[in-house]
């Protein structure tokens, strides 16, 4: 039998009550697990800094178990207030720029919707590693609608700026392959522990605007790597951990004055998750996740919000050319998540996301000026000369550390019968 009747065969078996894959979990869990993509992984949704714990990554459980061959879909709708940070002191303010005098803010309602596929590859053909085992594929598409407001806005609509670039955000490509847990999967009757490796790449297809201080895509190309385990330490119990490492191409156009990143730190990130069924199609989670990013690199910033005032018989105030460089990022999260089996092929879930702790990056900007007249005086007067004049940056972008408390709602479906192969 050749792998598209192996996969059609699969799909077609979607239809009965449970899959042999989850005859060790209770009898509930088994009519719903099979058929429906609890969450997006954990890689879908770290494809850029914007994207983390917002985007249902730990809130699923069961998310790097091999589910039965057929397509699965998960849509999600959050909003983040993004009304608070942690600076570099690791401190938690009440403005998402605490260098800056007054309140700044950026609210955003974002969706994402993901197509995950389980498929055997190759089986007729016994070829090592790939016909023995399941693999899977994943395509996570975005959408968003950012905003400035406070401080930040005062200063845009005053310079000409733009307050943001809202619209479709960057999409990702994800492939991996299951090396533990997914052999035999035709007459496998449990699956207590699994292991994930998977790939991904995040495109920079995204709006972006290099005069906003805020953007739905990145400008940037993202790769990342993930190991996940799954385990069923008892009966109803889920236990979910993963381990991911990002790293980033550069951004040739930073935004808002380069007041973001050219070059954002590589990314390492861990998240755990159990979950137990509280009644027949009713379960209850709990989640964390640690992520650390390295230093994050800045160049060619034309301008800072609040530039020094120009001393006494001087003029053209502007930042001496150069790169610089924050200490990084890191973000503590935890929440719960209530997840309920509506019908056999839905799932709906509502997500709670509480920050606990983190770092935010920020650089200490040095500035220049000229003598004052320099139109009517020698040019080699006019060079511009340290003014030991200086102000604290908060970079944009991926150096936030966002503060504030996230609402998530979550709805899965399984294609059943449906084809995706044809």
């Amino acid at each position: 039998m050749d792998s598209v009747a192996v996969v059609k065969a699969g799909i077609q078996r979607l239809s009965r009550p449970w899959s042999p894959a989850f005859a060790g979990v209770s009898r509930d869990t088994r009519q719903g697990f099979p058929r429906t993509l609890i969450v997006t992984g954990l890689c879908a949704l770290v494809s850029s800094p914007a994207w983390a714990v917002e985007d249902a990554s730990v809130q699923g459980f069961g998310r790097y178990k091999p589910l039965y061959p057929g397509l699965y879909a998960t849509a999600h709708l959050a909003h983040d207030p993004r009304d608070a940070v942690f600076d570099a002191d690791g401190d938690e303010t009440g403005t998402s720029l605490p260098n800056l005098a007054g309140a700044s803010e950026f609210p955003q309602t974002r969706g994402a919707l993901a197509f995950q596929w389980y498929f055997p590859m190759f089986e007729a053909e016994q070829l090592p590693f790939l016909s023995s085992r399941l693999h899977t594929a994943r395509l996570t598409f975005r959408a968003a609608d950012v905003e400035t407001r406070g401080t930040l806005e005062t200063f845009i609509d005053a310079n000409g700026l733009e307050n943001n670039a809202s619209g479709i955000g960057d999409l990702t490509f994800e492939f991996g392959s299951f090396l533990i847990g997914s052999d035999n999967w035709r007459e496998r009757k449990t699956t207590p522990f699994a292991v994930l490796a998977l790939v991904g790449v995040t495109l920079p297809s995204g709006d972006y605007d290099a005069d906003a201080p805020v953007n739905t895509g990145t400008n940037q190309y993202a790769f990342h790597g993930t190991v996940g385990l799954h385990w069923q330490p008892a009966d109803a119990w889920l236990l979910d951990a993963g381990l991911t490492w990002k790293t980033f191409d550069n951004n040739e156009e930073p935004a808002f004055g380069g007041n973001e990143p050219t070059q954002l730190g590589d990314l390492l990130i861990t998240d755990l998750s159990l979950t137990r069924r509280l009644a027949t199609g009713l379960y209850l989670g709990g989640f964390v996740q640690y992520q650390d990013g390295d230093t994050n690199e800045y160049g060619d910033v034309r301008f800072a919000v609040d530039t020094p005032a120009a001393r006494p018989g001087r003029e053209g105030t502007e930042p001496i050319p150069g790169e610089y460089r924050d200490d990084g990022t890191r973000l503590l999260s935890a929440g719960l998540s209530l997840n309920w089996f509506v019908a056999q092929n839905w799932l709906a879930g509502l997500h709670v996301v509480a920050p606990l702790d983190g770092e935010s990056g920020e650089f200490t900007l040095p500035f220049q000026d000229r003598p004052a007249g320099c139109g009517v005086v020698r040019t080699g007067l006019c060079a511009p000369a340290p003014s030991g004049q200086s102000v604290t940056v908060d970079g944009l972008g991926g150096a936030r550390s966002y503060a504030s408390n996230i609402v998530l709602l979550t709805i899965g479906y399984s294609f059943g019968r449906g084809d995706p192969w044809y």
